[in-house]
């Protein structure tokens, strides 16, 4: 999914590490009971096994400086984009 998260979810405020996705979109479903229950959208631009690094990521269009989601943004919902987007 392009999510890694180093300490098991035990900490306070988890933080994912972001990677390489391996598939072009993902949606993760999150249950009311957590948030207002909207979907959280992995999409990459471009992906293929050639192209695996990180060249830039934004969430609900804004740019990520660091590799780095907390996990209270995927439970807010919205989209993250690895690449860049075109309109």
């Amino acid at each position: 999914m392009g999510l890694f998260e180093m300490n098991g979810g035990v900490t306070d405020e988890p933080i994912f590490d972001l990677t390489s996705p391996l598939y072009d979109e993902i949606t993760i479903h999150v249950d009311k009971m957590y948030s207002d229950g909207k979907p959280f959208v992995i999409k990459t631009i471009n992906n293929s096994e050639e192209n695996i690094y990180i060249q830039s990521a934004t969430l609900n269009g804004i740019p990520l400086t660091v590799p780095k989601l907390k996990f209270k943004e995927v439970v807010k919902g919205g989209a993250i984009y690895y690449g860049k987007q075109t309109k």
